[in-house]
């Protein structure tokens, strides 16, 4: 466990105790937990991160409010390809209210050798990939960056092209 003293306004004395403890789970997970208290003692924020016994799997349960109830839900899943190459889900859910709404996710694939990564995000939750991105490097350190933004149609609305050699 650890536990730090911040002072945030720089006066000299401090209004936040924040304290880190990590846990492993008979189970092979990792539990890392994270509380924000007010000098009062009175819980301001709680974080939970728990990773799976083979790391590919991390689910983030954050609680903006200190009320010991996840506000904010994400989960990445990494699957390891045939190919070499690996891809990364993320989804983030706001679990606030009693129900359960997706409020983004991205997919991150990167090839074998890393030289070449994709990102489709869906910045608003609504199933509809918002915004994609690729980025090239070739064997001589070239650098070719590719972000495009879509609208609910899918529809291409800009794309920006950045070449670094």
């Amino acid at each position: 466990m650890t536990v730090r003293l911040t002072d945030q306004d720089g006066i000299g004395s401090f209004e936040r105790i924040v304290t880190s403890t990590t846990v492993s789970e008979l189970n092979g997970d990792t539990r890392f937990v994270e509380e924000v208290d007010a000098k009062n003692g009175a819980l301001l924020t709680r974080t939970e991160t728990i990773v799976n016994d083979n790391g590919l799997i991390t689910e983030v349960r954050d609680d903006a409010n200190g009320d010991l109830s996840a506000d904010i839900v994400s989960l990445s899943t990494t699957t390891l390809n045939a190919d070499g190459s690996t891809t990364v889900d993320v989804e983030v859910w706001d679990v606030t209210g009693g129900g359960s709404v997706v409020r983004s996710s991205e997919t991150t694939t990167t090839s074998d050798n890393a030289r070449s990564i994709s990102t489709l995000s869906d910045v608003y939750g609504d199933d509809v990939d918002d915004m994609s991105m690729l980025r090239i490097v070739g064997d001589d350190g070239w650098v070719a960056i590719t972000e495009t933004e879509f609208d609910t149609n899918g529809t291409k609305l800009s794309q920006f092209i950045t070449e670094t050699s």
